[in-house]
């Protein structure tokens, strides 16, 4: 029979407040980037850097897609680079079922089932990518035979 964690757990009365920093840390990146690159086919997070610099690090003469979700300082995602005209078939790495295609403007789609993904000519191979580098994306509608079958109404816009 497994332990009852709260009744176990020892009451606390007092707080170690003198190990605390006497000031809070400044940032290292306070004007700059800070950028998750993602390498697929590595396991685990051997696959992804961070790095910090003045500017997101893509290949010369790109830019970075700016997301909507964008917050500057904020915890959000705010620019995404995969190559024009690519995109990327991918599951969280260790769960099963859910697969995503990214495309390059950063957006996720969820992948309804083997039928969809075949219609949409995906390779059967899919590739794992961490979690929270997925999450961080933002969520497209879901790509389905029978979303795709839904007529919808848009506002045409001025050009």
């Amino acid at each position: 029979m497994a332990p009852d964690v709260i009744r176990d757990t020892a009451v606390v009365n007092t707080l170690p407040v003198a190990t605390f920093p006497a000031h809070a840390p400044t940032s290292l990146i306070a004007d700059g980037a800070l950028c998750a690159t993602w390498v697929p086919g590595a396991s685990g997070y051997s696959g992804v850097t961070l790095q910090t610099g003045a500017l997101p690090p893509v290949p010369g003469g790109r830019a970075p897609v700016m997301l909507s979700q964008a917050d500057g300082h904020g915890p959000a995602l705010d620019a995404v680079y995969l190559p024009p005209g690519r995109s990327a078939y991918v599951r969280a790495e260790g769960h099963v079922g859910a697969r995503y295609l990214i495309v390059d403007t950063g957006v996720r789609f969820a992948i309804h089932d083997d039928d969809a993904a075949r219609d949409l000519g995906l390779p059967p191979a899919v590739t794992a990518i961490p979690l929270p580098l997925l999450a961080a994306l933002p969520a497209g509608p879901e790509l389905s035979k029978a979303n795709a079958s839904v007529a919808r109404d848009t506002v045409a816009t001025a050009r």
